[in-house]
């Protein structure tokens, strides 16, 4: 089955249609912070947040919220639908994705070839900062020169899969040390080396329209 591509802003819930994979490129309405489905929100600072001008919203998969802004985070959507597909290891299914991503990426940017790698396994490295999914890399997830370049989220069933992933073409750590409420037991220190290296994508759309390559590859529809 083909893959479509479609655009919507983050204030637009279509639904995809049913039995359509369908590649969704996300556009922030301004700027956002975007939390996991059961994170809690003690751990960010709410009012200052809002006085920064960011808005709050909160997506189908799970993980850590993410600071999404217009111009500085690619945001896609991908819907997998499959009927009385198995439930394989969650980690399986991120793994495979991040595969995809790391190959539409490589074409998008080849100065970036053979810089980029897919976690496969759980980061069990201690994470001062859990509130924020680019602190910590998890099963998927793709890193350059070993710093985080790709977060991804999952929601599924058996009916199908929807994939969350964002992707940083400008880092800020500062902000987000600034909209952190640190836990008892959290480093203090605000000097800590960088989380990321962001993705120095010229055009946006090279990305997207790689994706859709890869996706719509023979041999790759399921």
């Amino acid at each position: 089955m083909n893959w479509t591509l479609e655009t919507r802003d983050n204030s637009n819930s279509v639904l995809p249609e049913a039995g359509k994979n369908t590649l969704f490129q996300v556009r922030a309405s301004g700027p956002l912070i975007v939390f996991g489905k059961n994170q809690k929100v003690e751990d960010i600072d709410i009012l200052k947040a809002r006085k920064l001008g960011f808005r709050l919203a909160r997506r189908d998969g799970g993980g850590s919220a993410v600071i999404v802004e217009p111009g500085k985070f690619l945001w896609f959507e991908l819907t997998y639908w499959k009927e009385n597909k198995i439930l394989e290891n969650p980690a399986t299914e991120l793994n495979e994705m991040g595969g995809i991503f790391l190959e539409a990426m490589e074409m998008a940017l080849p100065l970036a070839k053979g810089r980029m790698k897919v976690n496969e396994k759980r980061n069990d490295a201690p994470n001062s900062w859990p509130q924020w999914c680019f602190s910590s890399i998890g099963p998927g997830e793709i890193a350059l020169d070993k710093k985080k370049v790709l977060g991804m989220a999952l929601f599924r069933n058996r009916a199908g899969s929807t994939y969350f992933v964002g992707i940083p073409l400008f880092w800020d750590q500062n902000i987000h040390f600034e909209l952190s409420i640190p836990r008892n037991n959290t480093k203090s220190e605000l000097n800590e080396e960088s989380w990321v290296n962001p993705y120095l994508l010229p055009n946006a759309q090279d990305l997207t329209q790689a994706l859709l390559e890869v996706l719509n590859r023979p041999g790759r529809q399921k």
